[in-house]
């Protein structure tokens, strides 16, 4: 199931207000940005290698068919560990370059996940490459990568985060849930 189309093909030209917020719902609510690092240090590679990545997982087959009918990417099918307990999922997703549409896109209807793309953007936007065989990328650069890197894999940190307010008019409570 397996299907990969470049952003540039379909475009972003014919999609609606309505359909760029209804994928920003989407990713707010399924959807995932990371930058991945890797290489440095192994097999005579002097700097890291670092990759951008957006997803969305569901187990709608109609919401994968929308999103790739109208945004391209790639879906595929993953693995059912335990069909007994789960549904089968998809994972609908763009690597580094081609994603940068989709951010742009989605970007200004975001809730929950806007500075992540935000940082998506800004890590795509100002991409510098020393092309050629054994061409090196500057310490500068790698840097700039490095530091958004960081400011990623803190955001997307698991474990105990410190309880937030949710809204300036919700009343403070004492404990327990708020009404």
């Amino acid at each position: 199931m397996a299907r990969a189309m470049a952003m540039a093909t379909r475009g972003k030209q014919g999609i609606t207000e309505v359909q760029a917020a209804y994928l920003a719902g989407c990713f707010d609510a399924d959807g995932s940005v990371s930058i991945s690092k890797s290489g440095a240090g192994t097999q005579g590679i002097k700097n890291p290698r670092y990759v951008l990545r957006i997803n969305i997982v569901n187990t709608s087959v109609e919401l994968m068919n929308w999103l790739y009918e109208n945004f391209g990417g790639l879906i595929k099918k993953r693995p059912l560990i335990n069909p007994e307990k789960h549904r089968q999922t998809y994972d609908w997703s763009y690597d580094n370059g081609k994603a940068i549409d989709v951010l742009e896109l989605m970007e200004p209807h975001l809730i929950v996940k806007q500075e992540r793309v935000r940082l998506g953007i800004e890590l795509l936007r100002g991409w510098k490459t020393n092309h050629g065989r054994g061409a090196q990328t500057s310490a500068e650069e790698v840097a700039r990568r490095e530091a958004l890197y960081q400011r990623m894999k803190a955001l997307n940190q698991f474990g105990p985060v410190q309880p937030q307010r949710l809204s300036l008019l919700a009343p403070v409570s004492s404990g327990g849930m708020m009404r």
